[in-house]
């Protein structure tokens, strides 16, 4: 996908978040309805002046507007280990209401600043549909990564709610060669709460079967290890072969 493609996706998804029409966006940067349609639609060249003054348009750090997709700065690969070395994973996570198990798809997007800095950074859309069209996402989280060689952790937040944080805590096993085993912690809105679920990150989309559900919902053995120790813990390992397509 080239360049202006992908940004023009990016404006259009946080124009549309923003609750805002072309003709509003057009407004806000002295510009014609058709010449935003041109740039959402990757026809048109945007120059940096008018990406600043779209990004201040939307209330968003024109980095967002810039989060890559297909091309990314590697470089060394030594702040980075296992699955993370990739730049494009998958997320897994599942919640419960009413007995009712419902599956939350991601995407995960890391690149390392052009700049040389060692900082990796990270964008994740959250609320996919199965093709995984980073656009089409329900929220949009972007932060950094610390990654080692036994632990990659994420810390995200709204860049369209401010106050609105996620944290990803995951470990790098052996024992998993294609996931990432971990937990998602972020605030429940409605009622200011801490949570924590199951999380999988995975290289490739996964099977969406009863065994991936299963993979990701709290057990007994969880329940009873928490009141035992009041931690919770993560899971350590998943048999891979029951996720993979």
């Amino acid at each position: 996908m080239s360049f202006n493609a992908e940004v023009g996706k990016q404006i259009r998804m946080y124009r549309k978040k923003r609750g805002l029409s072309m003709e509003e966006l057009a407004e806000k940067i002295y510009k014609s309805k058709s010449v935003i349609s041109k740039y959402e639609l990757g026809q048109s060249n945007i120059d940096i002046t008018t990406l600043y003054e779209i990004a201040q348009a939307l209330s968003v750090d024109v980095r967002n507007l810039l989060a890559k997709q297909d091309i990314v700065a590697k470089g060394e690969s030594a702040q980075r280990f296992g699955i993370f070395q990739e730049d494009r994973l998958y997320l897994y996570l599942v919640e419960r209401h009413k007995k009712k198990a419902t599956l939350h798809r991601g995407l995960i997007t890391i690149f390392a600043e052009e700049d040389g800095d060692s900082q990796l950074t990270a964008t994740l859309y959250l609320g996919l549909e199965r093709d995984f069209a980073f656009e089409k996402c329900k929220s949009v989280y972007h932060g950094r990564l610390d990654c080692t060689p036994y632990n990659a952790s994420f810390y995200l937040t709204n860049p369209l709610e401010p106050s609105e944080h996620i944290g990803i805590f995951t470990r790098i096993s052996r024992g998993n060669r294609s996931l990432a085993l971990g937990l998602h912690l972020s605030y429940e809105m409605l009622s200011n709460t801490p949570t924590a679920t199951n999380v999988i990150i995975s290289l490739r989309p996964l099977a969406e079967t009863d065994s991936l559900i299963s993979s990701l919902m709290t057990e007994k053995d969880d329940i009873s290890n928490l009141r035992a120790g009041n931690v919770f813990r993560g899971k350590e390992f998943v048999d891979e072969s029951d996720l993979i397509r």
